[in-house]
């Protein structure tokens, strides 16, 4: 949970900084992960395009600057920081795919809605897998923002999915971390995720739902500082942001799945319930491994 930016080499008196800067981060996070906060009954759309219409998106020049921003201060702890710390269930999680991807040679990733690359900086930290391209699909003016900083010969950013695709060498791995619900058809994308027939397909920190015939279409509410990784930045300023968000049948999802995949894990990252102005949705937050058997 704690998710501390560490700009010196620990010792007595810097390990006592950080740990009172992890119980402060830790505490001004603490709504995001007990819900607390977000209790209010959601309006439900017809169309992704009305939603839309009523929220904001995710190229809000306020959201960009934010995760630019919490990027650039891990990005240098991580130079900085001797000690390889984990700092929450999801980047395990992570740790764990990635490490059972062993092609004996550099893995090739395309990453889905990967923001500035934190994902990518934190993993090539934790683990000794060679990388051998980590390609990030992601908006206009995150690309843009970006790759003014963070571009390197293996971190390469793209606003276009099939330019991001064809640049990459081999296809081992597709990881698409909490961004399917948030895209226009998130079934048709994930059709069009499995049609580009990656070995690995890594789907994480999806909303999905185990009781719903049909998706349900609704705005998602965050605060600025949820956005990115780590505490809000000293000198910005936080507000709630919203974003269309589709909840999807789990079974959905399943059955589109080809018969060239098999399911090696399903991960059950947490649930909630969501009151919308025509239903109660039993919500669920999930993770799905896919390796390609033919």
């Amino acid at each position: 949970m704690f998710e501390v930016p560490f700009k010196e080499a620990p010792n007595s008196f810097s390990t006592e900084k950080m740990l009172l800067k992890a119980i402060k981060c830790a505490l001004r996070r603490l709504p995001k992960y007990l819900g607390i906060g977000n209790e209010r009954i959601l309006k439900t759309y017809s169309s992704y395009e009305k939603a839309l219409y009523e929220s904001h998106t995710y190229e809000d020049p306020d959201i960009v600057r934010t995760v630019f921003e919490k990027t650039k201060i891990l990005h240098n702890s991580l130079k900085d920081n001797a000690i390889r710390w984990v700092h929450q269930y999801q980047t395990s999680q992570n740790m764990f795919v990635l490490t059972l991807l062993d092609p004996h040679r550099p893995l090739h990733v395309l990453e889905l809605g990967g923001a500035c690359g934190a994902t990518y900086m934190e993993l090539t930290h934790l683990l000794s897998l060679p990388i051998g391209a980590w390609h990030i699909v992601e908006s206009r003016i995150m690309v843009e923002t970006a790759r003014s900083v963070f571009e390197d010969e293996t971190l390469r950013f793209y606003f276009d999915l099939s330019t991001g695709v064809a640049d990459l060498a081999e296809r081992d791995l597709l990881f698409a971390q909490g961004v399917l619900q948030y895209t226009p058809d998130p079934i048709k994308t994930w059709m069009n995720i499995l049609d580009l027939n990656f070995s690995h397909v890594y789907l994480t920190r999806t909303h999905v739902s185990d009781g719903l015939q049909h998706p349900v279409i609704t705005v998602a509410y965050q605060n600025l500082s949820q956005h990115g990784p780590g505490c809000m930045p000293n000198g910005l300023a936080d507000k709630e942001t919203s974003q269309p968000l589709t909840i999807v049948p789990l079974e959905q999802l399943l059955d589109r799945i080809p018969d060239r995949y098999r399911v090696l894990y399903m991960f059950d990252e947490g649930s909630r319930i969501l009151e919308t102005n025509s239903v109660k949705i039993p919500g669920k937050i999930a993770g799905l491994l896919l390796k390609k058997v033919s």
